[in-house]
């Protein structure tokens, strides 16, 4: 956000008014910000980047939540969340993930973090026919395996992940 635009946004977050484009009058707002980003704010005020006042206006009640690789305990809640929200929206009968797939999801880096497994939950959902997500259709970069060279699970199924 541009240095100006922060100056707007702190002068309306003070003096709850705006003024709508194209109008004569200024409004009341009232008004509540939640704000998140994944800059080092303390660091771009230093900087001269980020707006001191704006900083304070805005650090009420800090909420760190570190990225989804260094919270993996985590995964597994939110893949079932995730497969039962995307399942609402289709007619997909996946019940869950094989064991094999969740310790892939599992150890993944998660680059694009929750949201990224957001969408690979909805993509799987709406691309596989199958009663669990297995290995072999994760994406290759999850999995490590290429759609051309997908393994064959052969043998009992192993104990899955279900909603």
């Amino acid at each position: 956000m541009s240095y100006d635009l922060q100056g707007k946004l702190l002068r309306v977050l003070e003096g709850k008014r705006v003024r709508p484009v194209g109008s004569d009058s200024e409004q009341k707002v009232d008004i509540r910000l939640i704000a998140a980003t994944n800059q080092d704010l303390a660091r771009l005020v230093e900087e001269g980047r980020f707006r001191e006042d704006l900083y304070y206006r805005l650090n009420v009640i800090p909420l760190k939540i570190p990225p989804l690789r260094d919270r993996s305990d985590d995964i597994p809640l939110l893949a079932l969340h995730f497969l039962g929200q995307a399942k609402e929206n289709s007619a997909s009968h996946i019940r869950g993930f094989t064991t094999e797939a969740m310790a892939k999801l599992i150890s993944y880096r998660w680059p694009g973090n929750v949201r990224e497994l957001k969408n690979i939950v909805e993509r799987l959902v709406g691309t596989i026919e199958a009663d669990l997500v297995a290995l072999e259709h994760l994406p290759g970069e999850i999995s490590g395996v290429s759609s051309a060279h997908a393994a064959v699970e052969t043998g009992p199924a192993p104990e899955p992940f279900r909603s």
